[in-house]
């Protein structure tokens, strides 16, 4: 069984983010070198681990930060050697927890266009796309287009 558990041990969070195969997927042209990276906490920001019940290694790492009351803006990075249908689970353990915890009741997250692995997860979990952000990031010195998903966590 996994366990969602909120944190705000940021070297535990910095962990999960800084992984290899992790980091280049939510870097752009302004972003730190991997091992410059240190992640911002703030009592309004959630980054929530899961964890198997009884265990203590992360299975990943994941932020919500509120937009206004009831909007957040979901980032979600599971590590490598979880991937697979434990990522679906742990992405929707992590929105019943924020449903269950805070004021939560619509999700939204931003990808770049190219990210196909987050965006068929975002699917997964019930999201849709809404907009499309033209040449919203600058990624290996070019402009690359964003992809808004969304959500109501009353329903799939």
């Amino acid at each position: 069984m996994i366990v969602i558990k909120r944190t705000h041990d940021m070297d535990l969070v910095r962990h999960v983010l800084t992984n290899e195969k992790i980091y280049h997927h939510m870097a752009d042209d302004g972003s730190p070198k991997r091992r410059d990276f240190r992640p911002v906490d703030s009592p309004n920001m959630y980054y929530l681990i899961p964890y198997y019940d009884g265990g203590s290694a992360p299975l990943g790492s994941l932020l919500f930060h509120p937009i206004n009351t009831i909007l957040y803006q979901v980032h979600i990075c599971v590590l490598p050697t979880y991937w697979g249908k434990n990522t679906v689970n742990i992405a929707n353990l992590a929105l019943d927890w924020m449903k269950k915890n805070t004021p939560c009741r619509r999700v939204m997250t931003i990808t770049p266009a190219s990210n196909k692995l987050a965006q068929r997860l975002a699917k997964k979990c019930g999201l849709i796309q809404e907009g499309y952000l033209k040449d919203g990031v600058l990624r290996g010195g070019k402009f690359e287009d964003l992809v808004i998903l969304g959500r109501l966590l009353e329903c799939k």
